[in-house]
């Protein structure tokens, strides 16, 4: 490494690396704050409103774990988990959603001063691990499908459009170098939106002005309202987040070899539930960190913290920009399908490659830990609406969500149904 975390760089250099990260920052702030964002927000001011308060707490929290969460160059970002767990949800409606997320941020805060993360973590295994970040993809798949073919466009035109565009992003993360490929995502996106407005034309809505967003910023910010099922649904939610987040701390800190690794757990966990507190209250995703960052620091050799942390001021200072991020509201819902169905791809083979790495899948039943949970996921997630209307409704954001139910089925086969006989105590 050139630079170790605590290292400071330079000002020329930190300036060089800070714009690296923030290329590697903003694709997945633009498009996971973007969808979630049209969930329950249809106007563009809404919309731009809903961005400026998600890049300003994104910005913060980042900050806020590097100079004293984690203090670990790990890149924060929303959580694709809380986004299953809002699509899921949406019948719930915006406040009910989002109060649930404050309540799931404060008890991973509390679980974290509780000292109790150890005991929490034997309960995900390798297996449950890597069904989880399959599920995550599965859970999302009717959203992509309802993405790539909304809209008036020909359904042909949006699956040709679609396979194409993702075949670029495909080549370009395996073909091209250095910044090009760091950044594949940005000039993939502006490119397929080229193409979409020269074949349907630019959008005629125009842009809102700073002075009516501005005006409206104070009044968005959803109430409180407690609804068991979907706390109860978005408590799992959290518990997938939390391995996460966990994951994705262990992992850097073992590449950098870092000291005091309990304790920076303790505290990252304890900063994104402070984050995710505070992302409930203002009426946004919640964030968690994420593991990408070990593909950044191989290769510029940097694991210096405070590049990051000037990369989190710009996503701040980015937030106050309303006719900025409200370009990014017309992004066409059919480039945000073939977006997100790439980088589910990646999440869908990153739940493979950890079953391989760890060898999570050595018998049938095994295989069978992880497929009926993944089968019951599709199962839910595909279900007609008119069909979850029949479930009670206390239960309803529980069972009419794929992932946790997938998520419930794991935990149950695991430890109870299918226990694996050698993880009982005594045995050899």
């Amino acid at each position: 490494m050139k630079y170790d975390p605590h290292d400071n760089p330079g000002l020329m250099a930190t300036l060089l690396y800070s714009a690296q990260w923030l290329v590697v920052i903003l694709p997945n702030l633009i498009i996971m704050g973007s969808l979630a964002g049209r969930l329950h927000i249809a106007d563009t001011i809404g919309q731009t409103i809903y961005l400026q308060k998600l890049f300003i707490i994104l910005g913060i929290s980042s900050l806020g774990q590097v100079l004293a969460g984690h203090r670990l160059p790990l890149v924060i970002g929303p959580s694709g988990i809380l986004l299953v767990g809002l699509s899921a949800s949406s019948s719930a409606g915006y406040a009910a959603s989002y109060s649930a997320i404050c309540m799931g941020g404060l008890c991973l805060s509390l679980l974290a001063a509780s000292g109790r993360l150890g005991r929490l973590r034997q309960i995900f295994t390798p297996r449950i691990v890597a069904v989880t970040l399959i599920l995550i993809a599965v859970s999302l798949s009717n959203f992509i499908l309802r993405l790539i073919f909304s809209g008036e466009q020909n359904a042909f035109f949006s699956l040709l459009f679609t396979l194409v565009f993702v075949a670029v992003l495909l080549l370009g993360t395996v073909l091209l170098p250095g910044i090009w490929k760091s950044s594949v995502i940005v000039w993939g996106s502006c490119l397929a939106c080229a193409v979409f407005f020269c074949v349907y034309g630019l959008p005629t809505v125009p842009l809102p002005g700073s002075g009516a967003v501005w005006g409206q910023f104070h009044a968005v910010m959803p109430e409180f309202v407690f609804e068991p099922g979907t706390v109860l649904a978005f408590l799992l939610c959290f518990m997938a987040l939390l391995m996460n987040e966990l994951g994705s701390i262990e992992s850097i800190g073992h590449m950098l070899r870092a000291e005091h690794m309990p304790g920076r757990a303790v505290r990252g966990v304890g900063f994104i539930g402070i984050a995710n507190m505070l992302s409930g209250a203002c009426g946004v995703i919640g964030p968690v960190d994420y593991s990408m960052s070990s593909g950044v620091i191989a290769g510029t050799g940097c694991a210096a913290r405070y590049p990051l942390a000037v990369a989190g001021l710009a996503v701040v200072a980015l937030g106050c920009m309303p006719q900025l991020l409200g370009l990014l509201t017309h992004i066409p819902p059919l480039v945000m399908g073939g977006l997100f169905l790439y980088l589910m791809s990646t999440q869908l083979a990153a739940g493979l490659l950890t079953a391989i790495e760890t060898r999570a899948v050595s018998s049938f039943r095994h295989c069978l830990i992880m497929a009926l949970p993944l089968m019951t996921a599709v199962l839910i997630t595909f279900a007609p609406p008119e069909a979850q209307q029949h479930f009670p409704v206390l239960l309803r954001p529980v069972l009419a969500n794929g992932f946790v139910m997938g998520i419930a089925t794991a935990l149950l086969l695991e430890h109870l149904v299918l226990r694996d006989p050698s993880s009982e105590k005594g045995a050899p």
